[in-house]
């Protein structure tokens, strides 16, 4: 982001660097940019786009590509090797840009819903996707912001530190931008059309699972007139799926795999007893990670003495109601690449799609972004004329 910012100012010519307008970067300046110039807010987000796909995923975002490079030969990305990617933009309510990107990795929809109930490969695939996504936050990172009614600030300098061997202080930091950023909200985005009239359109909050895994779904066909029809049961254990040679006489095609499988990460549904011991006080290991919390983001231990005091002075029943707040809590923690979280210092939201039929959910939901805010020719009809007008009567005079 910061190099994307190196390259233009906020009237969308070139320089050497933004801050060398001394413009005070907040969220209502950054409003202000966007209103002066949406073009040089579209050419700072496809900078960032671009560095996203080279530099996270892998590949390429140019076009003019015509040479495929084998899978083998690929750069290894945030989800492994990417077969290929795609994005569609829209434009937020606030004004600003985001896509939405469907990335085909080397572990595909098709693999992992086959292998879902092989014990000798479930255990396998889950350590591979929690290397890729997480969607938990520990106790300690909870505390804090459910004592506070502020949220915590973005940091978007990143500490100097090598991931391979100060894994602690960066994971320090991933901790402090999710819990700024990774945590959903219910607004009126929330029960926008049908999906959002009974429940949050985006699925909040999520189920808690104790580890990553498959998991299999069952459609309720039965229900009563006050229930959801889209209702599901989750089964106890994966049904078996083999493959059946077919008979070739009849038909050509193999059977397919009916179960609708869903993966899971990994989300632990906290207890009284992670934070609290018989005697209603904190648990000794939390009090020192606390500690280590404090002395981490803030650089001394005052902070941290104040929280213990202030969970001190809670009564029984606000005991209860405070673990109940942090089990909700984190059942709000939006799915995100851990690296994505070190790098973008933003909300973003990545999910596993484990199984054939979820992944053409998504490709259809994405379809509805190409085509948003699609208007008929009779309304626009006008506004075209008038801009072929202006084009003729103020032609361009760049050389090109």
């Amino acid at each position: 982001y910061r190099d994307a910012l190196h390259t233009w100012d906020i009237n969308g010519r070139p320089c050497n660097t933004i801050f060398d307008t001394e413009y005070n970067i907040t969220t209502a300046n950054i409003q202000d940019i966007v209103r002066k110039n949406p073009t040089a807010q579209a050419i700072v987000y496809m900078s960032m786009m671009k560095a996203v796909f080279e530099g996270l995923l892998g590949i390429s975002m140019d076009e003019d590509i015509k040479k495929s490079i084998p899978l083998s030969s690929r750069p290894i990305g945030i989800f492994g090797r990417t077969r290929a990617a795609s994005m569609s933009t829209e434009c937020q309510g606030r004004g600003t840009l985001h896509g939405h990107c469907l990335a085909w990795v080397e572990l595909t929809p098709q693999v992992l819903q086959r292998l879902a109930g092989r014990d000798e490969f479930s255990d396998l695939i889950s350590n591979i996707l929690d290397t890729m996504v997480i969607s938990s936050l520990k106790v300690v990172d909870h505390i804090k912001s459910v004592l506070t009614d502020k949220h915590p600030p973005v940091n978007v300098w990143r500490p100097d530190c090598n991931p391979e061997s100060e894994q602690d202080k960066c994971e320090e930091y991933i901790s402090s931008n999710m819990t700024a950023t990774q945590i959903h909200s219910h607004s009126d985005t929330c029960k926008k059309s049908k999906h959002g009239e009974k429940k949050c359109r985006l699925a909040f909050k999520r189920v808690d699972c104790e580890k990553t895994k498959p998991i299999q779904l069952q459609l309720v066909t039965e229900v009563a007139n006050d229930t959801d029809r889209h209702t599901v049961n989750t089964l106890e254990e994966i049904s078996e799926w083999i493959r059946e040679e077919p008979d070739w006489n009849v038909a050509g095609l193999y059977n397919q795999d009916c179960r609708i499988i869903y993966w899971a990460t990994e989300r632990p549904l906290f207890q009284y007893s992670d934070i609290f011991n018989e005697n209603g006080e904190l648990q000794p290991d939390l009090v020192q990670s606390l500690t280590i919390h404090a002395e981490t983001l803030h650089g001394d231990t005052v902070i941290d003495t104040d929280i213990v005091e202030k969970i001190g002075r809670l009564s029984d029943a606000e005991k209860h109601v405070f673990v109940e707040n942090i089990i909700k809590r984190n059942c709000y923690v939006v799915e995100t690449s851990p690296t994505a979280a070190l790098l973008l210092c933003c909300n973003t939201n990545a999910q596993v799609l484990g199984a054939s039929e979820q992944a053409k959910g998504v490709v259809q939901y994405l379809v509805n972004y190409v085509t948003k805010q699609s208007a008929q020719l009779a309304v626009v009809a006008s506004l075209v004329a008038a801009a072929r007008r202006h084009t003729i009567i103020y032609p361009s005079l760049a050389e090109d």
